[in-house]
């Protein structure tokens, strides 16, 4: 399989994001925040745009927001904690849904091991 990517373009400069690097995405306004393994990037980008071009691992938690269910150490008290030290809140609905599904996510990718 091709390693996938999203292209950043911030200040000047253009860049490939792979997709395994991507912790969240999150819409702000008309900009779009990519939160990665290494930093971040906020550009102007329509988050439908991006979207079709992500695979299985991701899950929209939120209207405006999809995550990396395999970048996801924890969920607790309606907090998503990331392998790279972040965290993300989430309302009490939205959280219940995205950790039934991180869930499943979790006992898919055991039985693949």
């Amino acid at each position: 399989m091709r390693n996938r990517y999203i292209t950043v373009a911030v200040r000047g400069s253009v860049r490939k994001v792979p997709l395994e690097e991507i912790v969240y995405l999150a819409r702000e306004g008309r900009k779009l925040r990519v939160m990665t393994d290494s930093g971040e990037f906020i550009f102007y980008e329509k988050l439908d745009s991006i979207a079709e071009l992500l695979d299985e691992r991701f899950y929209p938690c939120l209207k405006g927001c999809y995550v990396n269910l395999g970048k996801i150490s924890c969920m607790d008290n309606q907090q998503m904690y990331f392998e790279n030290g972040t965290s993300y809140s989430l309302g009490r609905e939205n959280f219940v849904r995205t950790k039934q599904r991180y869930f499943c996510y979790l006992k898919n990718n055991e039985r693949r091991m």
